[in-house]
């Protein structure tokens, strides 16, 4: 009997990489708050340098390739701009309603479908806006209850947003290198940018991150391997044959993922709107995923 596997860069495959990026990259909430007392520059400091050892000591058995200055280059900036959107998005947690936060948070794939269209010159599939629309009103349903607007919350509101920016930002960037550069090479490079950036930051703002007990070196390793290591590094090998906007808009089941690890691990009540607005999420996220075409491009 013949089994008929999909190829390692079938359409298939790409997309599932979607689905375990999504449950990957949505652990980060749940893990983060097991560690209140910890700084958000300092926790995403950790989460990007435990994702960095991991990968580094990976490459150190096989052979360094050659990298052109142009590809270090747009990695560095990628890196820094990655280390701003968890900067950006951290303070506004801490500054506005979790609802707020994760709904301007959110933002990522109107930036790159106006930079796509506008810049690339690219035509925008009628279907990824219908997609986008439907998952969008999804995530406003689902954040109605926590959501508030107030003088006091606007500059939260106003750094989710700018982190919507600048990942954004790292997607398109991501997308152009990752034609030529392995995912993990990428990856490594990307993480350790990011967390001497962080670095940088926690300097400024006179923050030790060296005060962190057993405990929380534990969570910061599963920070760093599961969110990181795992989700986002599926993102960079999906984005490789899916469009920018394919890949940003993943984001916007967050909140319906986040909400169900809250109801199966802490046993919080489960709002009926979450219900509601989580399955317009799916609906526009398949509906993106679907009809989103795969790019015949060597696996790597």
């Amino acid at each position: 009997m013949t089994m008929n596997i999909p190829a390692p860069n079938s359409p298939f495959r790409i997309k599932l990489a979607l689905i375990v990026a999504l449950m990957a990259i949505s652990s980060a909430a749940i893990i983060v708050r097991l560690l209140p007392g910890l700084h958000a520059v300092v926790i995403a400091f950790w989460r990007m340098s435990f994702a960095s050892i991991a990968l580094w000591s990976y490459l150190l058995f096989k052979k360094s390739p050659f990298l052109e200055r142009k590809s270090f280059l747009l990695m560095s900036i990628a890196g820094v701009f990655l280390g701003l959107h968890f900067a950006f998005f951290f303070t506004a947690v801490q500054k506005t309603s979790l609802a707020n936060a994760t709904l301007f948070g959110t933002l990522a794939p109107v930036f790159t479908t106006a930079f796509e269209r506008l810049i690339f010159k690219k035509t925008i599939k009628k279907s990824l806006i219908s997609g986008l629309i439907v998952g969008f009103i999804g995530t406003i349903i689902i954040q109605i209850p926590g959501f508030s607007i107030h003088n006091t919350t606007f500059l939260g509101d106003l750094s989710a947003g700018i982190s919507s920016f600048w990942i954004a930002i790292v997607i398109l960037i991501s997308a152009e290198i990752r034609k030529s550069i392995d995912t993990i090479v990428f990856s490594a490079y990307l993480f350790t940018f990011a967390s001497i950036t962080l670095l940088i930051i926690a300097i400024i703002l006179n923050l030790s991150i060296f005060e962190i007990n057993q405990h929380q070196t534990f969570l910061l390793i599963l920070l760093g391997l599961i969110p990181n290591l795992l989700g986002h590094s599926m993102l960079y090998y999906a984005i490789r044959y899916l469009s920018s906007s394919t890949v940003a808009s993943l984001p916007l089941g967050e909140p319906l993922v986040v909400s169900t690890f809250g109801w199966i691990l802490f046993g919080e009540s489960v709002h009926i709107l979450v219900l509601v607005g989580g399955s317009l999420i799916l609906f526009g996220l398949w509906i993106i995923i679907k009809s989103s075409e795969v790019e015949n491009i060597p696996l790597n």
